[in-house]
């Protein structure tokens, strides 16, 4: 418990950093965003079939076996046109059979956090108007990932193995360990504020017990994350005032003083300097 606290409180603190740079560099041009999504899961790992990283055809009855919900919410902030950062929870349960091992994993309760960098392919495009309300994006990031494990023999549902040792007897007893995220996603804007993203990310586990089977049968263990959702997004309002004192800090000595204290004051910005024209901000 106290590993996973760590971790989260690292995936914080990188993000508070990140946001904090972002709105030093970019001040004032991208926004801020929340949002959720729903959808399926598919296990891959040792006791997975061979083809089971990559999503089955939703037009075959293989698509739909052994499979749960999962949810998912996202807080985060677009640094450029091009780039975001967002904190991302999930939650779910994974189930999968291998009927050629006569082994069976259930691992229940699957809870992450993890802080998600995200490109936006045509954000590089972003003057092009038949892209504008487009986006392709690349997920990639790290979390803590809590879960139980319990591997069953497929014929006799008798218990072999679980992770972590004897939970059943211990109330809220969960195993953590580190994890990888990529994917890739699709996003259209429906309103200025609004839009729908679909997107399929997996998240690979750095234990190999993650199934309750230990084995080099698979070099990755994790799952995949097919989901559908809504994301909202919003800006905070900055005044001219703050501008104004980061553009034109106020020195006494300096020959412009009297100057730059009235557009402090006023919220004006000159057009002609030497005939003292000055247009209001618009705020």
């Amino acid at each position: 418990m106290r590993r996973k606290k760590y971790v989260i409180f690292t995936i914080l603190f990188l993000l508070i950093a990140q946001l904090s740079v972002g709105q030093r560099l970019y001040n004032g041009q991208e926004r801020w965003f929340v949002g959720g999504d729903i959808g399926i899961n598919r296990f891959f790992g040792d006791v997975s079939p061979r083809n089971n990283f990559l999503i089955a055809n939703p037009l075959t009855m293989d698509f739909y076996k052994d499979r749960h919900f999962a949810v998912s919410l996202f807080f985060g902030k677009e640094i450029t046109t091009f780039w975001s950062v967002r904190i991302n929870f999930n939650y779910t349960n994974l189930v999968c059979s291998n009927y050629s091992l006569n082994y069976k994993t259930k691992i229940s309760h699957v809870h992450e956090t993890s802080l998600l960098q995200t490109i936006d392919i045509f954000g590089f495009f972003s003057h092009a108007k038949a892209l504008s309300r487009w986006d392709l994006n690349v997920f990639i990031g790290i979390g803590s990932i809590g879960y139980r494990s319990q591997l069953y023999d497929l014929e006799s549902n008798e218990l072999i193995n679980e992770v972590p040792e004897n939970f059943m007897d211990k109330n809220k007893n969960f195993c953590y360990n580190f994890a990888w995220s990529f994917g890739l996603g699709f996003g259209c804007e429906v309103t200025p504020n609004l839009k729908l993203n679909y997107a399929t990310t997996y998240r690979c586990v750095t234990n190999d017990l993650f199934d309750g089977w230990q084995d080099s049968r698979r070099k990755l263990e994790g799952y995949a994350f097919l989901q559908l959702g809504l994301t909202y997004l919003f800006n905070v309002r900055h005044t001219a005032m703050s501008h104004a004192k980061d553009n034109y800090p106020l020195e006494k000595k300096s020959p412009n003083y009297k100057y730059k204290k009235r557009q402090l004051k006023y919220g004006y910005v000159p057009i002609n300097k030497k005939k003292q024209q000055y247009k209001r901000y618009i705020r």
